[in-house]
């Protein structure tokens, strides 16, 4: 039988207390943690380059997989550098070039392999501890844990880790990629000549300065156009326009390398994956990135260092791109795809909230209006808020009025930071949570005093005076599914933003919203299996969700 922990018996608690210590220790015995730290930091790198490269060749850089492939790669080798950090020998002064090999193969993927099976435990374990999951015994030695919830709240899961319809009417397509400008290919070609062939899988270039800032221009839009938080966020240290500039400078430098390497290939030579990862000494990265962007060099090395993997707690490399190759981080090696493919001002944002929560804080104050500022520059429709209610009720965020369809929207905002590990959702589920309470009050407020609104300004007429009223929770980021009841619902903030653009009937566009057909359709556009993790003897079968379609 399946049981959460607040319901289990004492024999399957002894099984999993027993599979959960064993698991912890499968890192031991990893081939890597006998190198010296900084070759194994550069294999473990240089590997997950390998793989992302096989990757494209096979299939493309522009699918569901791909972005898939990135975020586990990503996880799991924060979670490989972590351990050698923690467990491997000290770096050696002795290493000045690196070479990949078949040694370094096989313990890359030795680690990568026990990362990968360990990452299961590391998702299932917190949230049976929460009573988030349901557990059931496979054998002394195995168990299997099953996401508490039915087909609606997968379908919202799935949401959650970036899956969209592949058809009906919310289809979902993906951007092409833009055509790289004729003046750049000149340019990469121009700096492709001063390229050193230095091996069979090394390429040396000096810093091709006019390159970097001839790609300034389209990383700039891309980030522009990535960024949702207002510039003029206080990160402490700088503010987010700072950061912005600064994270443009870095792109232009990635990407610089990442097409160089393809260049270098496609120009008949092998692909130059000694020279894949970039390493530099910590003040260089800083420098080089102060000079093309106009940043003080102050504010260049206090964002390296906030960058930089193991400065807060580990995430990713999404997050943390820099990545020390020494106990003091004067080296740092940078994987050119991981910050290629990030959501740069939410993931400062969370590293801030470990490193100055104050300045956090803040910040989190202003999503509201950010949220309402968005909503209101993009609508079709009358948008007002906030609307004070008496002083024991919480504000209403959010009024939207369609006088034609006699339509009127009453909402409360919620922008929960995005969890980056699976328990972290515990506590964004309670800020949601929180947000349908304060709806409730809400809505039992206006139904008394339905002139409240129209009072202050807000409503052109009197609650009762509207055909179609809905109470509506609109959540950016994180959300789970509550049962639609009495016109009170959730909704996620990207299809209503959708509807407020496009609709020309407010009421026909929140009907359609609360169909919900904009979430992913299990069997259709992802999967869900059953997988087995394997960790130092021990086993764990949980459920795994797989895109289906491009």
């Amino acid at each position: 039988m399946r049981y959460l922990q607040k319901e289990a018996p004492k024999e399957l608690l002894d099984t999993l207390r027993v599979i959960e210590t064993q698991s912890d220790e499968c890192f031991k015995g990893l081939r890597l943690l006998r190198m010296p730290r900084n070759q194994a930091v550069w294999t473990v790198l240089t590997n997950a380059v390998s793989r992302i490269e096989a990757e494209i060749a096979q299939y493309g850089d522009n699918s569901s997989r791909f972005d898939v492939l990135l975020i586990n790669l990503s996880r799991l080798c924060t979670l490989e550098v972590e351990w050698i950090a923690k467990y491997g020998k000290p770096a050696s002064k002795l290493i000045s070039k690196w070479n990949w090999s078949a040694v370094c193969q096989t313990s890359a993927e030795e680690a990568l392999q026990v990362a990968n099976n360990y990452d299961g435990f590391l998702a299932c374990f917190p949230m049976w501890h929460k009573d988030r999951c349901l557990a059931e015994a496979l054998n002394q030695t195995g168990a299997r844990f099953t996401a508490v919830g039915d087909d609606r709240e997968r379908q919202v899961s799935a949401y959650q880790k970036g899956f969209r319809p592949g058809a009906g009417r919310f289809k979902s397509a993906r951007a092409a990629k833009p055509e790289q400008q004729h003046e750049l290919q000149q340019l990469f070609s121009t700096v492709l000549q001063t390229c050193e062939d230095k091996g069979k899988h090394r390429f040396l270039y000096p810093d091709p300065t006019e390159l970097w800032s001839a790609l300034l221009p389209e990383y700039r839009t891309r980030v522009e156009g990535i960024c949702r938080r207002a510039d003029s966020i206080d990160l402490g240290e700088y503010t987010l326009a700072d950061f912005k500039r600064f994270y443009v400078g870095l792109l232009a430098v990635c990407a610089a390398h990442e097409h160089l390497c393809y260049r270098w290939l496609q120009a008949g030579n092998e692909f130059p994956l000694d020279s894949a990862i970039m390493i530099k000494p910590r003040r260089r990265w800083a420098r080089i990135l102060a000079v093309i962007t106009g940043l003080t060099a102050r504010k260049s090395d206090c964002m390296v260092h906030d960058l930089t993997l193991g400065v807060t707690r580990s995430v990713n490399l999404h997050v943390h791109p820099f990545v020390p190759m020494d106990a003091h981080s004067e080296t740092l090696a940078l994987a050119p795809q991981f910050p290629l493919h990030s959501c740069i001002d939410e993931n400062i944002l969370q590293t801030c909230s470990r490193l100055r929560p104050s300045v956090y804080d803040a910040a989190t104050l202003e999503k509201e209006e950010e949220m309402r500022s968005t909503l209101k520059e993009a609508s079709r429709f009358r948008v007002e808020g906030p609307a004070t209610l008496p002083k024991a009720l919480p504000d209403v965020d959010l009024i939207v009025e369609d006088l034609p369809s006699s339509t009127v929207v009453i909402a409360e905002m919620k922008w929960a930071r995005k969890p980056t590990r699976p328990i972290e959702s515990v506590d964004r589920d309670s800020d949601v949570l929180k947000g349908i309470r304060q709806l409730g009050l809400i809505k039992g407020f206006l139904n008394e005093n339905p002139d409240h609104l129209h009072a202050q300004g807000k409503l052109t007429n009197s609650l009762e005076g509207y055909q179609h009223v809905h109470f509506l929770l609109i959540a950016r980021d994180h959300w789970l599914w509550i049962d639609t009841n009495d016109h009170v619902a959730i909704i996620e903030f990207d299809p209503f933003l959708r509807i407020l653009q496009n609709a020309e009937d407010l009421h026909v566009g929140i009907a359609d919203l609360l169909t919900y057909d904009w979430l992913p359709v299990e069997g259709r556009d992802f999967v869900v299996r059953y997988e087995r993790s394997i960790a130092n003897g021990v086993v764990i079968e949980s459920q795994v969700f797989h895109p289906l379609g491009p």
